[in-house]
């Protein structure tokens, strides 16, 4: 007999790898799963702390290898949480009320409700007949012998002819009949060909089907949709998915979604975007319709619209790729448009709100007051007729001079050099009055008169010495 090869021998493994230097320089995962196994079997003796080494290494190389795995029993309803337990109850409880209604519908089968419903009869369990299978299987058919002549001599081949003819007719009959008689029990409840005649002829009420009609209906309608959109026969596609909606709009949410898809293959941007929207009403969140009505309202020209659709994409799916990729298609063509998560302020006018806002009166001072009548006054000035004179006003002259006051006073000169020419000439008295009244204006307000030959415009004008 030959002997069983050991794990060495069949991964073809040398003794010599079995060490912690090989082990921390391995680089292949698949050769660490074979060290891993032989050390895990016991063949070459136990080693805890390089079992360990190598369960390291090997989780570095390769984490999801199977050798990590382990069974562990099947979860029973006692270890489900009440979050993972909720949607089976919830569905378990939808299919009983499902049950609840169709047992209804044929209870009202059974009545006189048959002709609106046209709902065949519930399936019940029944009774094989065995007596007779047994009698058929006991009864084979009879063969003559080829050595019996006498039997050979009484066959008769005409009449054997006319009586397996007769025999065949007579099953025929038994079929037909029976067809009939199930035609007339109950009627089968309407297929899809006839619901499509009825559509075109404009007979078929809607009413008469309960919602679980409709909800069937209306799918097989939309998976015809779906079959013509895979052969690319979109205008097919497109009255399958119409009378989808038209028969459960108020569920037709992959039906709207479906053809807003066709529409956007034949190019009718604007029937795409209406279709999205619809199907968004009815599903805020469906990530689809979003997408399509983003990448319809830019294929029809609107491609700052498309951005803060793609941004509603966003949040809802952070990391959608077919979003992030056109957002960042669209800030290349349009620098202006804001990073995609950017924040808004909204902007307000102060004079907005000053106007909106009450004027308050503040108490006026006395100087306010006082410039106000005076405003008051020159506004009555002006609109008062004003009297225009006949002769005209004289011009005053102004000097300059007497609004300056110097720092010291230049004596004049020439006053005392008159007063020794007086003296010596010794005029008369009324010269004397004369000359003293002078002196004593002189002496209140000393001039400084210019010579008379100087020819200037500003005689007898008091001249003041620069500062």
């Amino acid at each position: 007999m030959e002997k069983k090869k050991s794990l060495l021998e069949r991964y073809q493994i040398p003794i010599s790898h079995l060490d912690f230097a090989y082990i921390k320089q391995c680089e292949s995962g698949r050769e660490m799963e074979k060290i891993l196994l032989i050390l895990q079997s016991g063949e070459e003796g136990f080693y805890p702390d390089l079992n360990k080494c190598a369960e390291e290494k090997l989780r570095q190389l390769k984490p999801n290898s199977r050798l990590f795995r382990v069974e562990e029993k099947l979860l029973g309803r006692d270890a489900l949480s009440a979050d993972e337990l909720k949607p089976i109850y919830v569905w378990n409880q939808d299919i009983k009320n499902k049950d609840h209604k169709l047992q209804k519908l044929a209870d009202e089968n059974d009545s006189n409700d048959t002709k609106n419903l046209r709902l065949p009869p519930v399936r019940t369990s029944g009774k094989i007949q065995s007596s007779k299978v047994e009698k058929e299987t006991k009864d084979p058919p009879t063969r003559i012998k080829s050595t019996d002549y006498s039997k050979w001599d009484k066959y008769d081949a005409d009449e054997e002819v006319l009586r397996m003819e007769l025999a065949e007719e007579r099953i025929v009959e038994d079929v037909e009949r029976k067809n009939r008689l199930n035609a007339n029990k109950c009627k089968p409840p309407p297929t899809v060909s006839e619901i499509q005649k009825e559509f075109d002829s404009g007979k078929e009420k809607l009413t008469n089907l309960t919602d679980i009609e409709k909800v069937k209906f209306s799918e097989e309608y939309r998976l015809r949709g779906n079959e013509y959109f895979r052969a690319k026969e979109f205008d097919n596609a497109l009255i399958e998915y119409t009378r989808s909606i038209q028969i459960y709009p108020e569920k037709a949410t992959a039906a709207y979604n479906n053809r807003g898809l066709t529409y956007f293959k034949l190019k009718k941007f604007y029937e795409s975007m209406k279709d999205s929207e619809a199907c968004l009403a009815l599903e805020p969140n469906n990530i689809k319709a979003r997408i399509r009505l983003a990448e319809a309202h830019y294929a029809y020209g609107r491609k700052k619209e498309s951005y803060n659709l793609y941004l509603k994409v966003l949040e809802v799916d952070d990391g959608n790729a077919i979003a992030l990729k056109a957002i960042a298609e669209l800030r290349q063509q349009y620098e202006d448009l804001p990073p995609p998560k950017a924040t808004r302020l909204k902007i307000q006018d102060e004079s907005s709100k000053a106007k909106s806002k009450p004027i308050e009166k503040t108490p006026e001072t006395k100087v306010e007051k006082v410039e106000k009548k005076e405003e008051a006054k020159n506004i009555q000035e002006k609109k008062a007729p004003t009297k225009v004179d006949k002769a005209k006003p004289k011009k005053i002259k102004y000097d300059l001079a007497d609004l300056i006051k110097p720092n010291r006073i230049v004596k004049n000169k020439l006053i005392t050099a008159a007063e020794k020419l007086g003296k010596m000439h010794a005029p008369g008295d009324e010269k004397e009055k004369a000359k003293a009244t002078n002196q004593e204006q002189s002496k209140k307000n000393p001039e400084f008169i210019l010579p008379m030959n100087v020819k200037t415009d500003y005689k007898s004008k008091i001249l003041i010495e620069e500062l």
